[in-house]
């Protein structure tokens, strides 16, 4: 499930990018592609531990709106029944206030040909705040939480860092919290990573893991929400 532009690069796999323009250019497109042995949304796998191959545009405007959409498989457990995609819209606006990065918008998680009752196309809406290395994304759930029954309004609070070591290599962490509504489940996700760019590849890895009700609940799952190891490599365009 895509991040917003603020978001870390590790916890899902892309770099974001845009491609060098002349400065009477108000319209910049970008578009990404990448590999990750396991699609990790939120600390849990989309793919029972599978690989996935995952992509997007992005179109931005000088004045700081952008729209986009990106693409992963997924397994039965993300899209119950289905065909096995994942297809993220968003649209949003960035911009920057007292040295205060903003970025505000809404992105909608659409599952085709999902057969499961009831459906688990979901819409938020978010909020993220960045300072200086640091990021605070908070998402607000205005359908049902993934067809959880009574989900609407759950929240999802993710704190983030990300540090450079060097001209083309940074580590990063980041902590996320699940306050559910009705059936959802709550609980934290963690991650800790590192990525390095070379001959013009994203090259990552990142260590992902959970902890509290949503690891509990999910721990029988073919053990999706256990700790793993997730390598990634991605390029932009």
């Amino acid at each position: 499930m895509k991040k917003t532009l603020l978001a870390i690069a590790l916890s899902s796999a892309f770099v974001s990018f845009t491609p060098a323009v002349s400065a009477e250019s108000e319209i910049e497109l970008s578009a990404n592609f990448g590999l990750v042995s396991d699609y990790r949304f939120r600390g849990v796998s989309q793919t029972n531990k599978e690989m996935a191959a995952q992509g997007g545009f992005d179109l931005a405007h000088k004045s700081g709106f952008y729209m986009g959409t990106w693409t992963s498989n997924v397994s039965d457990f993300a899209n119950p029944n289905g065909n096995g995609l994942e297809i993220d819209a968003y649209l949003g606006y960035s911009t920057e206030v007292g040295g205060i990065g903003i970025d505000i918008g809404n992105l909608y998680y659409y599952y085709p040909a999902n057969e499961a009752s009831p459906n688990v196309d979901t819409n938020e809406v978010y909020l993220g705040l960045s300072v200086s290395a640091f990021t605070l994304k908070t998402s607000y759930a205005t359908s049902k939480y993934f067809g959880v029954a009574g989900s609407k309004g759950t929240i999802y609070y993710n704190l983030s860092g990300e540090f450079p070591v060097s001209d083309s290599t940074s580590i990063s962490a980041a902590i996320g919290y699940v306050d559910p509504k009705g059936g959802a489940t709550k609980g934290y996700d963690y991650s800790v990573g590192v990525s390095t760019e070379l001959n013009g590849f994203s090259l990552g890895a990142s260590y992902i893991t959970t902890s509290g009700d949503l690891s509990d609940t999910l721990s029988g799952t073919k053990e999706v929400a256990k700790g793993t190891v997730v390598v990634s490599i991605s390029k932009s365009f």
